[in-house]
């Protein structure tokens, strides 16, 4: 969601707009959950984001920190991401790092046409097992020994 603001004539920017003026449309950012689900032991996170830029790349990082802090079989579901940028990207790669580290395993699916686009121009690509749907990332991780 982007903050969209009329000129006002005041010189204010829409990052210090914090209540409505005479003139102004102000789009408020509201806090959104990630969605989890538990899939025969692979935690799937829907992320709510149809834009992940640099206006919410650290909100995301936040929300997702309990997640990339506590999980070792992980699929980030972005379904409904339209839009990333590379803060976006940023935010995806400091998560990767996080399961990494713990010898976990992080996987992408649903990526639009457009988000795909973007991970194939910059490479990421190569460095994210990106998955088509949520059932193929959950079969893609390797068997629990038991």
């Amino acid at each position: 969601m982007k903050c969209a603001c009329i000129a006002d004539g005041s010189g204010a920017s829409a990052a210090h707009l914090t209540q409505r003026r005479p003139g102004t449309v102000h789009a408020l950012r509201t806090a959104m959950e990630i969605m989890t689900e538990r899939v025969q032991g692979v935690t799937i996170a829907e992320l709510p984001y149809d834009e992940l830029d640099a206006s919410n790349a650290s909100d995301f990082k936040r929300d997702a920190a309990s997640l990339v802090g506590s999980e070792t079989r992980l699929v980030f579901d972005l379904t409904r991401l339209r839009f990333v940028d590379s803060s976006g990207l940023g935010a995806f790669l400091s998560c990767l790092r996080k399961v990494n580290a713990r010898g976990g395993e992080l996987k992408l699916c649903g990526l639009s046409k457009s988000v795909r686009a973007v991970f194939e121009l910059v490479r990421m690509h190569r460095i994210f097992d990106i998955q088509p749907t949520r059932e193929a990332a959950v079969r893609a991780f390797a068997p629990v020994a038991a």
